[in-house]
């Protein structure tokens, strides 16, 4: 796997970080007021990303657009997951809306993607088995607040 890492462990910011003894009152205060929390540490996320401009490229190709759920949910080209080319297809097939996550100490430890659409369950699928996948953990519901948010991928 490409080394994707933007974060140096031995400087982190102290402030940053949440105590394990205090995390289940960090997530319950992200909770708070229909969620807010959580979109401002979104929000807080995109800041940083934006001021290390990062590229979405490859996401933006035309024959890309259509594998992703959000037009503003963009995986970025420095960290995305690249699925073997598929023989006969164009060169843009390599495309899932997935990133790799540095875990503590270790590089791409994860794989960040959108809950798939059914024109991508197979590129999800392809993904899962070509990165060696042993879990996937969904943290969305199919719907919330009366939107569609995944569709069902698995059997």
């Amino acid at each position: 796997l490409p080394q994707t890492s933007v974060t140096d462990w031995d400087t982190r910011d102290p402030e940053s970080t949440v105590p394990l003894g205090q995390f289940a009152a960090h997530v319950a205060s992200l909770h708070a007021d229909g969620d807010i929390g959580f979109s401002k540490e979104y929000e807080a996320i995109q800041a940083i990303a934006n001021h290390h401009e990062f590229t979405t490229e490859y996401s933006q190709h035309p024959e890309n657009k259509l594998k992703n759920r959000y037009l503003n949910i963009l995986s970025y080209d420095h960290s995305r997951v690249r699925l073997l080319p598929m023989p006969g297809q164009s060169r843009w097939s390599d495309y899932i809306n997935a990133n790799y996550i540095d875990g503590f100490q270790r590089a791409n430890a994860y794989i960040g993607t959108q809950g798939p659409l059914p024109c991508t369950f197979d590129a999800f699928w392809r993904m899962i088995w070509e990165q060696g996948v042993a879990i996937i953990v969904m943290i969305t519901n199919l719907v919330e607040r009366g939107r569609r948010k995944c569709d069902m991928y698995w059997p």
